[in-house]
């Protein structure tokens, strides 16, 4: 099946509109990759299933996508466990991976087991360990700053004895007649 240009006239398949735009998206991710765009493009090369073999432009471009969303977050996930890393340490990776000229990858697992020894584990909230522990060290200050003094957790027995009240009384004082 041929379509005609309505400008031109010319006859093309439906197939090139498609490439059109998979290599206009391929153009867009080189350029958000900027210099290390070379680099990411050999490491593409591991995906081949044989070496010296092709790679379709829709996997290329698949990949190409999840390198891109690596590069610019930093961040991956590997075994359930979510971790962050730098950019120096994505461009070495990639490298010893393109340097060990290996072929038939089916995934980047490989590229992050390289980068594990350099990586931070993140928590759910996506901050790291150091993170959290400057989150809550922010915490305490703010409670000390607060109060003008060190703020400590209260158990129920001592909140009873400060303020005279027994919040249990209370409680089913307040629930008593009603249907839970």
């Amino acid at each position: 099946m041929k379509l005609t240009c309505p400008v031109c006239m010319s006859k093309f398949a439906p197939e090139c509109l498609d490439a059109a735009a998979e290599f206009s998206e391929l153009i867009e991710l080189a350029a958000r990759l900027g210099s290390v765009w070379a680099l990411a493009n050999e490491y593409l090369q591991a995906f081949r299933l044989v070496q010296g073999g092709a790679i379709t432009i829709k996997m290329r471009l698949r990949r190409l996508r999840e390198i891109t969303d690596f590069w610019e977050t930093g961040n991956f996930e590997f075994g359930g466990r979510r971790y962050r890393t730098d950019r120096t340490q994505i461009k070495n990776a990639m490298l010893t991976v393109c340097n060990a000229q290996k072929v038939g990858f089916s995934n980047h697992n490989y590229l992050k087991r390289i980068l594990l020894n350099g990586a931070e584990q993140v928590s759910a909230e996506g901050l790291t360990a150091r993170d959290e522990q400057e989150r809550e060290d922010a915490l305490r200050r703010r409670g000390t700053q607060s109060n003008g003094q060190k703020s400590e957790k209260t158990t129920l027995t001592e909140f009873e004895q400060r303020t005279g009240q027994n919040v249990f009384s209370k409680l089913a004082k307040t629930m008593e007649g009603k249907k839970i």
